[in-house]
């Protein structure tokens, strides 16, 4: 939870679950935009 609080995610945040987070980091790549995998 700290780390996740860390990441500020009140403002712009997504959740994926664990089967979804190999394509998120993927699209995160193409639109060169940061994706933090808390756990």
């Amino acid at each position: 939870m700290n780390e996740w609080s860390k990441q500020g995610p009140a403002h712009h945040c997504a959740i994926g679950i664990g089967h979804i987070s190999d394509k998120i980091q993927r699209l995160g790549q193409i639109l060169k935009i940061e994706v933090v995998k808390i756990c």
